[in-house]
């Protein structure tokens, strides 16, 4: 005996496909936005344009080194006053999405008495791109504190002096430490934590004698260093790796024109390498 094939309807038929679309649609939107290679844009206009020049252009600015016809021509159009005045292409790389310190120096908003570098209206004329643009460049370095010890039982190597203050003694007991080299100087740092969140950052130059900390110490996230006038800005609290990396933070350029209030602008991060260590640029444009 035959059995009788039930009947699909047609609101089935629309429910599965509109189910099956959607997760299609889920899917793309996931691989798009997963993407490293597009800027993360939000914006309170939908110009398409804007955002194609902005993401071809901040491309270009950290992936190539330009180039200046001064004498044999060259890549380093930063040199001086006359390779700045022939330059032909700026770019501020060294190699791809690793920036250059003399480069991004040479960027100026303003030419001030004798100085030498590329000012905005120079660069905005060289790379004849048609909308504005201002950038923020934020130093990020990475600290690495995924050594610990018990307090009150400091390592011998390297010989670490506890701080001697109240805050250090109601910390909890694991502490971590590390150090990291930046602008030619190295700085020590111990991480210290509370209710099992690491939290609070003490710093020292070229030693690690911590026992005459200062009186803002230890610095939590968003405070000023101030023996290397970097901001802290995070501690990993993430289960079994708590305490192992900090960051910290300092704005080190911006370069480009004042943002009108009431203009609408597209802004987006773009991520590259300074020095071992990476910057993020804080790109807005109009």
């Amino acid at each position: 005996m035959k059995k009788k094939q039930g009947k699909i309807s047609k609101g089935q038929i629309n429910i599965e496909f509109l189910a099956a679309a959607g997760l299609f649609l889920i899917a793309i939107v996931g691989l798009i936005t997963s993407s490293s290679v597009l800027p993360q844009y939000s914006s309170s206009t939908e110009n398409m344009d804007l955002h194609l020049e902005a993401k071809t252009f901040t491309e270009q600015l950290i992936t190539e080194e330009g180039r200046h016809s001064f004498g044999g021509g060259g890549e380093n159009w930063e040199k001086n006053s006359s390779t700045v005045e022939n330059t032909e292409a700026v770019g501020i790389a060294s190699d791809y999405h690793v920036i250059e310190r003399s480069k991004l120096d040479a960027l100026q908003t303003a030419t001030v008495g004798g100085n030498t570098g590329l000012n905005y209206s120079e660069f905005k004329n060289i790379t004849r791109v048609e909308n504005q643009y201002r950038f923020n460049f934020v130093w990020l370095p990475t600290v690495q504190t995924n050594y610990s010890f018990q307090k009150t039982q400091p390592p011998a190597d390297p010989n670490i002096i506890e701080p001697k203050t109240k805050k250090y003694q109601n910390a909890g007991n694991s502490v971590h430490y590390g150090s990291v080299d930046l602008n030619g100087l190295t700085y020590n740092m111990l991480a210290t934590s509370h209710q099992g969140i690491y939290d609070s950052l003490y710093v020292e130059e070229g030693n690690w004698n911590f026992s005459n900390s200062n009186s803002k110490e230890p610095y939590a996230p968003g405070e000023k260093i101030v023996e290397n006038d970097f901001y802290v800005g995070s501690f990993q609290n993430r289960e079994n790796d708590r305490g192992s990396l900090v960051i910290i933070r300092r704005k080190i350029k911006d370069f480009g024109p004042t943002v009108n209030r009431n203009t609408e602008v597209t802004t987006f991060d773009r991520f590259a390498v300074l020095e071992g260590e990476p910057v993020r640029i804080e790109v807005t444009a109009w």
